[in-house]
């Protein structure tokens, strides 16, 4: 695992999205129980062409150690029906599902 990085945002190239919200405060040096809230369902949101697609970071069930990130792409304000959709523990995971779901939204708007 990569060493912890609170910004971790900064070191992907988020092309053209804006981050609009982000409230990520999750230590993964630390042990679960001592950030428990920290695990919440919004953690991250970049849009793309103004919130016609969006990148979404989430921890379900939210608070629960058993739970997993959720890194979606949603588009059109579809949330019953995100076009990407992909689950993991580590910040390794984090990196590789959004810069995945970058690559979708590059891919949907330039075809």
């Amino acid at each position: 695992m990569k060493a912890f990085k609170k910004d971790f945002l900064k070191d992907i190239d988020l092309k053209d999205g804006k981050v609009v919200y982000y409230d990520f405060e999750i230590n993964f040096n630390l042990p679960f129980e001592n950030q428990k809230w920290s695990f919440k369902e919004d953690l991250i949101q970049i849009h793309f062409n103004e919130g016609k697609y969006i990148i979404d970071v989430g921890w379900y069930p939210e608070f629960n150690e058993k739970g997993s990130f959720v890194i979606s792409v949603i588009n059109d304000y579809d949330w019953n029906n995100p076009i990407f959709e992909k689950n993991g523990k580590s910040v390794d995971h984090l990196i590789m599902y959004i810069n995945k779901a970058i690559k979708i939204i590059t891919l949907l708007r330039n075809p």
